[in-house]
């Protein structure tokens, strides 16, 4: 039984770790785009 909810707790672990990689990601081609901004 605590198999199940370590897989449970697992996977939740690992989509709001995505989750945080693609708001990071954004984050970072928002930047791209204002530096790319100031040198036009």
């Amino acid at each position: 039984m605590t198999r199940m909810i370590d897989v449970t707790s697992f996977n939740f672990i690992a989509q709001e770790e995505k989750k945080s990689e693609e708001k990071i990601t954004q984050l970072q081609t928002i930047k791209d785009m204002i530096s790319l901004r100031r040198r036009l």
